[in-house]
């Protein structure tokens, strides 16, 4: 086992090296710390990494080592995603023209391009989760996934009428 992860280890190494000789960015950015304000609270984490493209556009990149679990569909709601990019509109004055999760295991991208209207909707949804946070509302969200690892599973009824 341990032989087996140390040649998965080298070869994602392999893999993001080679990304790295192909990619033309300037890297401006790693491990970028930010701190935004949203729903009057502070938010702040970190970027793997910002570029900036030729043309002057900004470009966020997350590194993922597991499993590509996001989709061109789905990572447009990626809580993440969003907040990176609402990062890099207050440290750098506009949006990123892309914001992209790197799976280095199966050299993957997957993209995406956040604009003005989409931001504002994703700046509303958590505003909306910072405000039931502080309220206390921690309403079930019955899915197959999240059941099955719930501490609460065995005595929740949104479990047993919503599955």
């Amino acid at each position: 086992k341990e032989q087996e992860d140390r040649r998965q280890a080298e070869a994602m190494i392999d893999t993001f090296l080679e990304w790295q000789r192909q990619n033309v960015n300037e890297i401006i950015g790693v491990e970028a710390g930010f701190r935004i304000e949203i729903a009057g609270r502070t938010i702040k984490g970190y970027i793997d990494r910002v570029e900036k493209t030729k043309d002057g556009q900004y470009c966020v990149i997350d590194f993922k080592t597991g499993s590509k679990s996001e989709t061109g569909n789905t990572i447009r709601e990626n809580i993440q995603m969003n907040v990176y990019a609402l990062a890099v509109l207050k440290m750098y004055g506009k949006l990123p023209a892309r914001a992209s999760l790197y799976y280095i295991k199966s050299n993957d991208t997957v993209d995406y391009l956040p604009d003005n209207e989409i931001i504002d909707v994703q700046r509303e949804r958590l505003e909306e989760m910072i405000k039931a946070v502080l309220a206390e509302k921690f309403g079930p969200t019955p899915s197959f996934n999240g059941c099955r690892f719930c501490d609460y599973e065995g005595i929740c009824e949104a479990k047993e009428s919503e599955i």
